[in-house]
């Protein structure tokens, strides 16, 4: 059950490396997204940690903004392209901690194989409710100039509320997952070419909490395998058990 676990990094290495620590596995491979914002020097000591990489096509990431997933999916494309070959892709965050043995989290994924571990809230779930005005208004995250709030406020102000285009069930809640290769390539392939929905959520707030979420669950992966149900299980982070996808 071999697992590469994805690291969305920022700030504090010597943090980061506790982690890297605290999640080591014979089956675990690590890749590390350090944002373009930060400057990378002082993480590089840590190449010399076994299993551990780094992905080459950085972003400079906002929090809330839609370079999140841009950082996500240039992770996922990094590890699918290698020769290597992964059961399991896990994102996490750099300041993301274990609270159980690892053991255990492996040992659930082997209890449940062929499934995908997202958390969701349904359409009318308290969360999505609030989560609305994040979808149904402007917001210029990745826009980093002065005066990009008074210009959202402009569109805000004189355009109608958005609507999102397509017809989908919304769905979201926490960015990190566990997901298998097949999904990973599905969400990748969404991606590949123009498509007014995914547009849509790049003048959202906070993207990477509904977007994959909504994809997956709109897809053959929300009853993967028949009977199979599918869930998040986050055993390895701070993160705990939360909303089956239903079948």
């Amino acid at each position: 059950m071999k697992v590469a676990h994805i690291l969305l990094v920022h700030k504090n290495p010597l943090q980061v490396e506790r982690l890297v620590h605290s999640m080591r596995h014979p089956d675990s491979t690590f890749f590390l997204h350090v944002d373009l914002k930060t400057d990378i020097t002082p993480y590089l000591y840590l190449k010399d940690q076994p299993s551990v990489y780094f992905i080459d096509k950085r972003v400079k990431v906002y929090w809330g903004g839609f370079s999140q997933v841009t950082a996500i999916l240039n992770s996922m494309q990094h590890i699918i392209n290698l020769e290597a070959k992964f059961d399991y892709i896990n994102l996490i965050s750099g300041q993301d901690y274990p609270i159980k043995p690892l053991d255990s989290f492996f040992k659930y994924l082997e209890a449940n194989p062929n499934k995908c571990f997202i958390e969701f809230c349904l359409p009318g779930d308290k969360w999505m409710v609030e989560a609305q005005r994040k979808l149904t208004t402007y917001h210029f995250v990745d826009m980093a100039f002065k005066g990009r709030f008074f210009l959202e406020r402009i569109f805000n102000g004189l355009l109608p509320k958005r609507k999102i285009p397509g017809n989908y069930t919304i769905v979201g809640r926490a960015t990190w997952f566990t997901i298998d290769p097949s999904a990973a390539q599905y969400l990748l392939n969404c991606f590949e070419k123009p498509d007014p929905f995914i547009n849509f959520f790049k003048y959202c707030w906070g993207s990477d909490e509904i977007l994959f979420h909504t994809l997956l669950y709109n897809s053959p992966y929300k009853e993967k395998n028949g009977q199979q149900q599918s869930a998040l299980h986050r055993l390895g982070t701070r993160q705990s058990p939360t909303t089956n996808f239903h079948n």
